[in-house]
């Protein structure tokens, strides 16, 4: 595969997993605590988006290019990507508490996995079937 059509590819699978990320993201909010309300909807989908720029978006980046450089994604490699993201972007909130908050930490870690891992796996996906 030229590069052109590598990064055409890449750019189209960070699309689908930037949006499955928003998806989990707003479904982690919309339900973490319960709270589900239609009211609250709008509010929950647009933190959605403003927070997967902070927590989807950047390993879905080294993803690509990792995937750019190597010729090829492995699926322990995506899933390395997303829990050390996450563990730095859960850290970095934790260690600005003293006491450190273990309970709120291990919380915050059960309800980001999903919006992290889920759209790493996604990308990983569509490239392996574009690859094969």
């Amino acid at each position: 595969m030229e590069i052109n059509q590598t990064v055409r590819t890449c750019i189209i699978a960070i699309a689908w997993a930037w949006l499955a990320g928003i998806a989990c993201l707003f479904l982690s909010l919309q339900f973490s605590p319960p709270r589900f309300s239609f009211d609250a909807m709008y509010g929950a989908l647009w933190t959605s988006v403003k927070s997967s720029l902070l927590y989807v978006l950047p390993p879905l980046l080294a993803l690509a290019a990792w995937r750019l450089r190597q010729r090829r994604l492995d699926a322990a490699i995506a899933v390395l990507a997303a829990c050390l993201w996450m563990v730095l972007t859960v850290g970095w909130w934790a260690i600005h508490f003293n006491p450190f908050p273990w309970m709120a930490t291990l919380r915050n870690m059960v309800l980001l996995l999903p919006s992290i891992l889920v759209p790493c796996l996604i990308f990983w996906r569509l490239l392996a079937r574009k690859a094969a």
